[in-house]
């Protein structure tokens, strides 16, 4: 998530603002983006002293190390939703000339990025269940409740994108650099204090908990360092 947030504004800003990367706002912004990395690594290794991992449930060095690496190709690669926004620039100039409002225009680039990333999905896990012949497990007497807190999940989510866009209107020209960091930080923020009211940590060790404290504590202070830089 660490790589999400860096990359995602890095990319966008070293390639529009080279300029700004040593200036005040830049280096705020950096500073900001690093204790996002530190706030996140801090949830992390709170959340693996949660649940310690018993020796049935290890994996072998060469899993571990496969795993590994999928997951830090996955963390670069999840940044591009952001990097889609920054360089969609022309498709949100034919929205506007089109009628749509400063505010909503950017949202069209989800249109076209997640249709295209719904299909590629969509069509490799039909793929996997006709092979592995599992599609017979989604029907059962959960299937409605499921589908149903599937929906949600899929409108809440897209949701929160198109409030992501609407909101780098608003940002300014800087509005897709900062905005980035400050939408995946408040995520894993909000997303740890609903763990918290759900009692996902009432086992954890208190060790494990001040940790996850200190970790939530440095996120909201990159959130605050990162809003500074554009004011700056």
């Amino acid at each position: 998530m660490g790589l999400i947030a860096s990359l995602g504004a890095l990319i966008p800003m070293s390639i529009f603002f080279p300029e700004t990367l040593l200036q005040p706002r830049g280096l705020v912004l950096l500073a900001g983006m690093a204790l996002t990395v530190l706030g996140i690594v801090l949830c992390s290794r709170a959340g693996a002293r949660k649940t310690p991992v018993s020796a049935a449930s290890k994996v072998d060095a060469k899993a571990f190390a496969s795993g590994l690496l999928i997951a830090i190709f996955a963390g670069i690669l999840s940044c591009l939703p952001n990097v889609g926004m920054a360089f969609g620039t022309n498709v949100i100039r034919a929205a506007r000339l089109s009628g749509v409002s400063d505010t909503f225009s950017g949202n069209v680039v989800w249109a076209l990025f997640y249709t295209i990333g719904f299909a590629v999905n969509f069509a490799y896990c039909v793929f996997l269940m006709l092979r592995r012949k599992t599609t017979s497990l989604f029907f059962n007497k959960e299937t409605k409740r499921n589908l149903f807190l599937a929906v949600l999940m899929g409108i809440m989510w897209i949701g929160s994108f198109y409030l992501y866009g609407m909101s780098t209107a608003k940002l300014g020209q800087w509005g897709v650099i900062v905005g980035w960091p400050l939408f995946i930080t408040l995520s894993i923020v909000i997303g740890n204090l609903w763990g918290i009211w759900r009692g996902e940590w009432k086992q954890a060790s208190p060790k494990a908990k001040k940790m996850l404290y200190h970790g939530i504590a440095v996120l909201i202070a990159a959130v605050i360092v990162v809003g500074i830089s554009n004011s700056l």
